[in-house]
């Protein structure tokens, strides 16, 4: 895939996830490595708004995991933040799990792609009917490469770090999710403090369009 891109946001995940939310309406949320933008949006009530349940796995280094506490307090009745040790692998963690339980997983794991690469083969391999799998920094070779199955799959391009969203028979509309990437296009900057990474300010935008569109 082509680096040739000209805005740069680890926030560009958030319209995603936005737009997953208000689309699909999931209930369990399973997030494969904390983050300042992704974790905020999950725990959002206003922005995932029937979610009944959130884990967030989280195995990077002691002084990362702080911050992810600190950020984001203590657990709740549905957000769990839960760390592991850092030399255990994440496909070591998932493996034993059960993950169909999960409407909606976000990978965005681990700090070199060969290990997140071997999360995502699992993930994907594993992919129930009803679930929609997330990948960040999907621009990265391996990732792509590591999706097994058949499941239908579309690349948000506009801002890099790419994000890739897998599903098999959920609601998904390609169209809508290309018009989300227009909009990517057209609103998000290279600053990373833009409220325009933020779900909320998302969901009110990807809303705007929704019923100007009819939809």
């Amino acid at each position: 895939m082509s680096e040739d891109i000209t805005v740069r946001n680890a926030g560009s995940v958030a319209p995603v996830l936005a737009a997953l939310a208000l689309t699909l309406r999931p209930k369990r949320i399973l997030e494969l490595g904390a983050g300042g933008f992704s974790t905020k949006i999950f725990v959002d009530r206003n922005v995932f708004r029937y979610m009944e349940r959130v884990d967030s796995f989280e195995n990077g280094p002691d002084e990362y995991k702080q911050q992810c506490r600190a950020l984001f307090g203590k657990d709740t009745s549905v957000y769990k933040l839960q760390f592991f040790d850092t030399n255990r692998l994440m496909i070591q963690i998932i493996k034993p799990k059960d993950l169909t339980i999960y409407d909606l997983i976000l990978v965005d794991d681990s700090f070199d792609g060969v290990t997140r690469a071997r999360t995502i083969r699992h993930i994907t391999a594993n992919q129930p009917d009803h679930q929609v799998v997330v990948i960040h920094d999907y621009n990265v070779r391996l990732y792509p490469e590591a999706v097994e199955g058949n499941a239908n799959q579309f690349v948000f391009t506009a801002v890099n770090p790419f994000t890739a969203v897998l599903w098999k028979q959920a609601p998904i509309q390609v169209q809508f999710l290309t018009r989300i990437n227009e909009l990517m296009k057209a609103e998000i900057t290279s600053k990373a403090e833009d409220k325009k990474t933020t779900g909320i300010w998302w969901r009110g935008r990807i809303q705007a369009y929704m019923e100007n569109a009819g939809q």
